[in-house]
């Protein structure tokens, strides 16, 4: 039987106030007793349960696992042939639902993996932040995963030297924490607050400057306001459900981008589930390292692309 990993690639950054790496911070999270490693997100006792340092041609790695313990809601053991009957798992087990993920601390890279059951990108920055903020009192803001852009994509930003429209769109639930959005002076914290005040489950805005020729938008508000919304999905995947830009070169020559999300790095890795029940540690983390294989030119070449607008 063949599952299909589905492996994301985020660029990861520390707090201002942190005097420390990502990988040292890990380090150190995996440092502490199992029991002061388990925390609480999201109503599930959420672990970071292995932590590896390993070299994979040339490069080296942090490679992990973070469980999440599912301990209510269980599901029933069922026959083929019929019956059902209770788990009867002790009450301090769980079921445990695992995520494994792999850092490049050179380019600040974390892949991983996106699965249904176990970790999200969000609850495993969320466990971080508990245990950097309450735990180990490292520092007192947030982490940030933001997904990587591919190339091609960033390229094509780099070569906009006029911007003729801009338009995003939002979907936001619940918001509970905007303080990043304040303190880059960005317009998104107000739109949140008209969305709230009207009950309005989403919102689109586009900024154009029409008919005007040799005229352009502004480029670093619209540089500020694209990098806050893709740190937003980094944070709140699925809210942001549009990105759009559009412009002209120096040769005046139209450059579209439909919709920046599209554009982040993703891979899907096939694996081989022969007998397995479950897919082991071992595999994932296999996928992990292919996917890196495929992309790792592109990451090392990303530093040297004209970012000019991410």
């Amino acid at each position: 039987m063949t599952k299909v990993a589905r492996i994301d690639f985020y660029t990861i950054e520390m707090p201002e106030n942190a005097n420390l790496n990502f990988e040292d911070f890990l380090k150190q999270i995996y440092a502490l007793p199992e029991n002061d490693r388990t925390q609480t997100v999201n109503t599930a006792p959420v672990r970071i349960h292995r932590l590896l340092e390993v070299e994979n041609l040339g490069n080296k790695f942090l490679e992990g696992e973070i469980v999440r313990i599912r301990m209510s809601g269980l599901p029933f053991i069922a026959g083929l042939q019929g019956g059902v009957e209770d788990l009867n798992l002790p009450v301090n087990k769980g079921l445990g639902e695992q995520t494994a993920f792999l850092y490049h601390s050179a380019t600040k890279t974390l892949l991983f993996h996106a699965t249904q059951v176990g970790v999200s990108i969000p609850s495993f920055l969320r466990y971080l932040e508990i245990l950097g903020c309450s735990v180990l009192n490292l520092f007192q803001s947030q982490i940030f995963a933001d997904p990587i852009i591919v190339k091609d994509a960033l390229q094509r930003l780099g070569r906009l030297r006029s911007i003729r429209t801009f338009e995003y769109r939002l979907r936001v639930a619940e918001v509970n924490n905007m303080e990043f959005l304040q303190d880059q002076g960005l317009s998104v914290k107000q739109e949140i607050d008209l969305m709230n005040k009207y009950k309005a489950p989403s919102i689109g805005l586009k900024f154009s400057i029409g008919h005007l020729k040799n005229d352009s938008l502004d480029t670093s508000s619209t540089q500020t306001t694209v990098k806050s919304l893709l740190r937003w999905e980094g944070k709140h995947p699925g809210e942001i459900s549009r990105i759009r830009i559009s412009g002209a070169d120096e040769d005046n020559e139209a450059i579209h981008i439909k919709n920046l999300l599209k554009e982040t790095m993703r891979e899907t890795v096939s694996l081989q589930m022969g007998q397995e029940r479950s897919i082991p540690y071992t595999s994932r983390c296999d996928a992990l390292r292919r996917a890196w294989q495929r992309r790792q030119d592109e990451i090392f070449s990303l530093k040297e692309v004209n970012q000019r607008l991410i």
